[in-house]
């Protein structure tokens, strides 16, 4: 005896709501270094050394020393890089990155952003467009901000890294420049 097949009832959409769900989630780490900027003079005055003797990268916006200051071995560059390990050593211990502190190692260089630099656009001023892969982690140290200053300057765009209409309603967001302030981040 042949079956009739019985038509299952369809389910309406009404009773599953549309709802967005987190993909991916970036996270950036900041902290304030008061022993640092204790020594911002002397950090200061290396640069400027640095970048008066020719020790420049010269295809960097702005003016950038070349990839040398964790060479440098006086006591304000140790109290830095004692700094900057300390808080990298906390992301690590508070994130579940497959890291060890004592695998971290260290490449570090200034820029020197000027308000009359040859820059395409108004936010290139904050940073050129970029990532620093192979890498796991960077940081920006603010060692001087500029008194005067227009808004979003003094700062570092990131990008968002999705550039659909649909991924995100927005372009990037500012980590305002602040000084003695330290900014952690995916490379």
């Amino acid at each position: 005896m042949p079956h009739a097949a019985v038509e299952q009832p369809v389910p309406s959409s009404a009773t599953r709501p549309v709802r967005p769900i987190e993909i991916g989630k970036v996270c950036a780490w900041i902290t304030d270094l008061p022993v640092v900027a204790l020594d911002a003079a002397a950090l200061e005055a290396d640069i400027e050394e640095m970048l008066a003797n020719g020790l420049r990268n010269e295809s960097a916006y702005g003016e950038q020393t070349v990839t040398k200051l964790h060479q440098l071995r006086a006591p304000h560059w140790d109290r830095f890089f004692g700094e900057v390990r300390r808080v990298i050593g906390e992301v690590i211990a508070t994130s579940s990155a497959p890291l060890e502190p004592a695998t971290v190692y260290l490449r570090a260089w200034a820029s020197k952003l000027t308000r009359n630099g040859d820059y395409s656009q108004r936010h290139a001023r904050l940073s050129a467009i970029h990532n620093h892969s192979p890498a796991f982690l960077s940081a920006i140290y603010y060692l001087r901000i500029p008194q005067e200053r227009e808004k979003g300057d003094a700062g570092t765009l990131f990008v968002n890294p999705f550039p659909q209409s649909l991924a995100s309603p927005q372009p990037g967001i500012i980590i305002p420049g602040v000084e003695g302030r330290l900014a952690v981040f995916p490379s």
